[in-house]
This record gives C-alpha cells, sequence and structure tokens, in this order.
C-alpha cells in the first residue's frame, strides 16, 4: 500500500504517482479532508507515514515569515521541515508551482512566496556527477534558519509559467 498526500487540495486531491491511499490536506473544510491550516500548524499525519506528498499550486500561498507579538516565525520553513518529516526515507515531494521570472508569480494577489528555480537548494542537496552536492556550503546557513530537511533533489522543469521539482528524503 502506497500513500500520498496531497497539500492545499481543494475538494479534489490530485494522485500523479498513482498511489493506493490518497488523502487531501486544505484550510477549507471539505468532506473528507483532513483540515490544517499549513501556515500556522504541523501536517496532522505522523512521522514517516507517506510515500509521497504533493502540492499543486500551494507553496506560494506559505508566508515566508510572519511577524507574531512574541516572536518571528517562518511557516515556509517549518512546512518543508513537515513534509520531510511526514514522508518515509526515500519518499518524494512534488511541487508545481508558479515561479520567478515569469509574471504570473505576480498576478495572482494572495501569492506571498516567490519561487525560482534555486529556492529548494536550501532544502535539498542538487548532485553532481560525481555525487558531490553543489552546494553544500549553504548547510550550516540552512540549518541556522532552523532547516532540519535532507532532501536530494530529483528533478526540475518547467511547465509553461510553472516550476515542477521532485524532492527526494
Amino acid at each position: 500500500m502506497t500513500v500520498s498526500v496531497d497539500l492545499g487540495s481543494g475538494s479534489s486531491p490530485k494522485n500523479p504517482f498513482n498511489a493506493s491511499v490518497v488523502y487531501g490536506v486544505d484550510k477549507a473544510r471539505f468532506p473528507n479532508l483532513i483540515y490544517a491550516d499549513l501556515a500556522l500548524e504541523p501536517i496532522p499525519l505522523p512521522d514517516s507515514s507517506c510515500d509521497y506528498i504533493t502540492a499543486f499550486d500551494f507553496i506560494e500561498h506559505i508566508p515566508r515569515t510572519l511577524y507574531r507579538v512574541d516572536r518571528i516565525v517562518n511557516p515556509f520553513i517549518s512546512l518543508m521541515n513537515e513534509i520531510y518529516r511526514c514522508l518515509r526515507p526515500g519518499g518524494l515531494f512534488y511541487h508545481k508551482s508558479p515561479a520567478y521570472p515569469k509574471e504570473e508569480v505576480f498576478m495572482d494577489p494572495t501569492h506571498v512566496n516567490v519561487i525560482t528555480e534555486r529556492t529548494m537548494i536550501y532544502f535539498a542537496k542538487v548532485l553532481d556527477a560525481n555525487q558531490v552536492d553543489v552546494y553544500s556550503f549553504l548547510r550550516p546557513i540552512a540549518s541556522s534558519y532552523g532547516i532540519t530537511t535532507s532532501f536530494t533533489l530529483v528533478s526540475s522543469k518547467w511547465d509553461g509559467f510553472h516550476l515542477e521539482q521532485v524532492l527526494r528524503k
């Protein structure tokens, strides 16, 4: 049995990996979905419980920074850490997001997190032909930001104004 979770799924969770079990998570209350506001709270799933996590037109809606009365929080970093926590070893995270430099990234006024081709290098190793992390110098910086992931970037490609990337735990 394989399990996939679609973040920000709306009423119809997507299943691009053809998992046998699919859950949707959304802050809108739809029947048969898991309710969570992922900008403010953890993914309500156990550690290492998912084979796949997907996010279609979602991560650009998660703020990079929120200023609270008592502290500054980084919801995007927290979400990426949560995705990593919920994936099984070898599990895949797939996102499809409007990305810079395409102008569509700025068209929707609810986009609060500009994604680029290199955003994920803080969360994922990018391996060269010798399996060496091209951005290893960023690991201490990422750690100082509270990033606890150790993904590997599997693929990155453009589909119109959308950037599609796959990261492996």
